[in-house]
């Protein structure tokens, strides 16, 4: 059955977000055409629901439907008689043990045969709240707190240590000699919250906010904790017994939140328990974990780069809106991917507004055969990230979208400005000199746009060659503040020859082939007089990989860059910086 109280509560609080002045923003032909489409396809779904005995969407997702017509109807009442009235980040600092993932399950037959399989192996499964809030690691050293960072890329993570010694509910020193590393959850006490978090859109967004704050307010500090969910290597047989220790040492208590159980029925009835009693938590959470309580079972069991093969997340179903595509954006990315944007009527969901979500690209809207004026159900990812989940309703008067050329976009293209390459230039430039590349400070996405707009910056090089009287000239910024930024340019560490061919957005080379490469080639000079064929000989990378490295390196664009890095290295005397 569907339910009234629900219905009207989403009603209360959704409906004019959703929709919207919609009287205002259509002609009386296109709300004729759209309320008898509307019309067709309450229908259906009424067919479909009491005959058929199925359902296509949620009751949400068909109150939401229902509404948008009675909305329309007020805007044209002769029509109403005519129709049935019938009715959601790498960093600077290497983690000692890697900070995987965990591996997903989605339905209870999934969960269950997980839990059967660590019970045959002989261990109990704990089950704990799945906080959202941001991962990280903990290591103390002789007692005392040492190293602090995110997750970021799982293997290197921004350093909050300077904000986690000024949060009092963060042990700062324990009593032992061994090393502890611990990797948790900083999150965000909901028990102790007293107006911290009206201007962020969850408690998670506080969190985060907060650690990356260089002087948080010390009443923001004291309402962040952490959650242990794994203490690497603690020489104890069980996870549970470890519990004990870490309370002991003023972390969090885990023990009242932690059950060991021995079936499927008993983690699958704690699960919607915990999910009804979400507001009464003093964290924010979006579903369970269930793992091998014993040590030597998570020892059989391994783990791979992503997630560890003894632990599986479950998370609470999902809410979702419904609401109104206005329009369709795109962006560009450095290596020419091009991601769709909707631009949606604004929508609550979860107590969060929704104005925009992304799908992916250009193949996908094809298939999803989405245009404007569809109406869409909205999801929300870990209760923070929007996406979207399904067509609602498809309009029979469509606004059809002309679509950006997708070949006119790769790896290789937009090496210089030009209006078709906005996009993908200043992704290109904004990689090079941000954190993840060249680590230069003060340039920042709305100056870059600025000067590349205005033509200070033609090509990649222009903007390591940037002068205070080029800056002050093309952009709105002072001749002062000119100074500074070009200090702070000139003065930038250089990064390792690791970095710098991140940085330079190579075709195929992230991370972790950039320091393979780097195994094998010290410099610019050796890898650019190396043949594709040596290329591939030496790595594991393959032959049209080189030849992908050695083509990107010969155009002159890039070559132009690679001058100034040889230049610079020199210049700096070869202090290098990760």
């Amino acid at each position: 059955m569907r339910n009234p109280v629900l219905t009207a509560f989403l009603l209360l609080f959704c409906i004019e977000n959703t929709f919207g002045n919609i009287c205002d923003s259509l002609s009386s032909r296109q709300l004729s055409a759209e309320l008898k489409s509307l019309d067709e396809t309450i229908q259906r779904h009424d067919r479909l629901y009491f005959q058929e005995h199925q359902s296509e969407i949620s009751d949400a997702e068909y109150d939401a439907l229902v509404e948008r017509r009675k909305v329309l109807k007020k805007c044209q009442p002769a029509l109403a008689d005519t129709l049935s009235t019938k009715s959601l980040p790498s960093g600077n600092i290497r983690h000692i043990h890697p900070m995987t993932s965990l591996q997903k399950g989605k339905e209870k037959p999934e969960l269950k045969r997980f839990i059967s399989a660590i019970n045959h192996l002989g261990s109990p499964v704990l089950l704990q709240p799945k906080v959202d809030g941001v991962a990280a690691e903990l290591i103390y050293r002789d007692g005392r707190l040492v190293q602090a960072s995110t997750r970021g890329d799982g293997e290197w993570g921004e350093d909050i240590l300077p904000v986690i010694r000024k949060t009092p509910h963060i042990p700062k020193k324990l009593q032992t000699t061994e090393q502890v590393v611990l990797h948790g959850e900083v999150f965000t006490r909901l028990d102790l919250v007293k107006g911290q978090l009206s201007n962020y859109v969850s408690a998670r967004h506080f969190t985060a906010a907060m650690l990356q704050t260089d002087q948080p307010e010390p009443d923001n500090l004291a309402v962040l904790d952490f959650f242990p969910w794994r203490w690497i290597e603690h020489h104890r047989e069980s996870d549970s017994q470890s519990y004990q220790q870490l309370e002991d040492w003023g972390f969090f208590k885990l023990s009242d939140y932690s059950w060991i159980l021995s079936d499927f029925s008993q983690a699958d009835a704690l699960r919607e328990q915990l999910h009804q009693s979400q507001a009464t938590m003093p964290f924010l959470m979006d579903g369970i974990v269930i793992k091998a309580d014993r040590i030597s079972v998570r020892t059989e069991l391994g783990e791979n780069a992503s997630a560890p093969h003894w632990a599986i997340a479950w998370k609470f179903p999902a809410e979702h809106a419904v609401t109104t595509i206005k329009n369709m954006t795109f962006t560009i990315g450095r290596t020419g991917k091009i991601t769709v944007i909707l631009q949606l009527e604004p929508s609550l969901l979860a107590g969060i507004t929704i104005k925009q979500v992304p799908v992916g690209s250009i193949k996908r809207i094809r298939a999803l055969n989405i245009a404007h004026g569809d109406m869409v159900s909205i999801t929300l990812k870990g209760n923070a990230i929007p996406k979207l989940d399904k067509i609602v309703h498809r309009p029979k008067e469509r606004t059809s979208v002309n679509l950006p050329d997708e070949s006119r976009y790769t790896p290789f293209t937009c090496l210089r400005y030009s209006k078709i390459c906005h996009h993908q230039f200043l992704s290109r430039i904004e990689w090079l000199v941000g954190k993840q590349g060249l680590n230069i400070s003060g340039l920042g996405i709305p100056l870059l746009n600025e000067l590349t707009t205005n033509g200070a910056i033609n090509e990649i090089a222009d903007v390591l060659t940037l002068t205070p009287s080029k800056i002050a000239t093309y952009s709105t910024v002072s001749p002062s503040k000119a100074t500074r930024l070009h200090q702070l340019m000139t003065e930038a560490p250089k990064p390792a020859f690791e970095r710098q061919l991140v940085a330079l957005s190579i075709p195929g080379i992230g991370r972790q082939r950039a320091r393979q490469l780097a195994t094998y080639f010290n410099t610019w000079d050796q890898l650019t007089n190396t043949s594709a064929v040596e290329i591939a000989n030496q790595t594991s990378l393959g032959k049209q990989q080189a030849e992908k490295i050695t083509y990107y390196l010969s155009i002159e664009e890039i070559q132009t860059v690679i001058h100034w890095l040889k230049q610079s290295a020199k210049e700096s005397g070869h202090q290098l910086s990760r």
